[in-house]
C-alpha cells in the first residue's frame, strides 16, 4: 500500500518531466539569444565606433580585420550561449548558425546593389565560429577508469 508521500511522488513525476523540459527550452531559448546577441552587439559596435560603413566596399586589410574580430567574438557568443544549458550545447550552436544564416541571406537579398563583404562574413566565418564556440564549451564525457 503506497504511502501517502509516495502517491504524491508518483502523481509529481510528470510535472517534474514537463518542468525540466519547460526549463531547459527556456535556457536554450535564452543561450541562442544572449549568444547571438554578444555577436551581434560586437559587430554593430564595430561598424559604429569605426565609423565603418558595411554597404560599402572595403580595402582587404579592413575585411581581414573585421573577418577576426567577429570570429573571435562568434566563438565567445557561441560559447556564452551554451552556458545556460551545456548539455544542449549543440542545439544553441545550431540555432546561433541558423540565426546567423537568416539574418545574412535576409540583408544579402534585399540589397542586391550594395557590397556584401560583410553578409560574406557572417556567412562564412562567424557562423562556423559560434558553432565551434558551442563545440568547446559543451561537457565532455569523464575519461574511462
Amino acid at each position: 500500500m503506497p504511502t501517502a508521500s509516495g502517491e504524491n511522488q508518483q502523481a509529481s513525476s510528470p510535472l517534474r518531466a514537463f518542468g525540466t523540459a519547460t526549463l531547459t527550452v527556456i535556457l536554450c531559448i535564452a543561450g541562442w539569444i544572449v549568444g547571438y546577441l554578444v555577436s551581434f552587439v560586437s559587430s554593430v559596435t564595430l561598424f559604429v565606433l569605426s565609423h565603418m560603413r558595411a554597404d560599402q566596399p572595403a580595402k582587404p586589410l579592413t575585411v581581414l580585420g573585421v573577418t577576426v574580430y567577429c570570429i573571435v567574438f562568434g566563438i565567445l557568443g557561441g560559447a556564452i550561449g551554451t552556458q545556460f544549458r551545456r548539455r544542449q550545447a549543440k542545439v544553441i550552436g545550431a540555432l546561433f548558425v541558423l540565426t546567423n544564416l537568416a539574418f545574412a541571406a535576409w540583408s544579402w537579398y534585399h540589397s542586391p546593389s550594395t557590397a556584401h563583404w560583410t553578409q560574406f562574413i557572417a556567412i562564412f566565418a562567424i557562423s562556423p565560429a559560434g558553432l565551434f564556440g558551442a563545440y568547446i564549451s559543451r561537457p565532455h564525457p569523464a575519461p574511462a577508469q
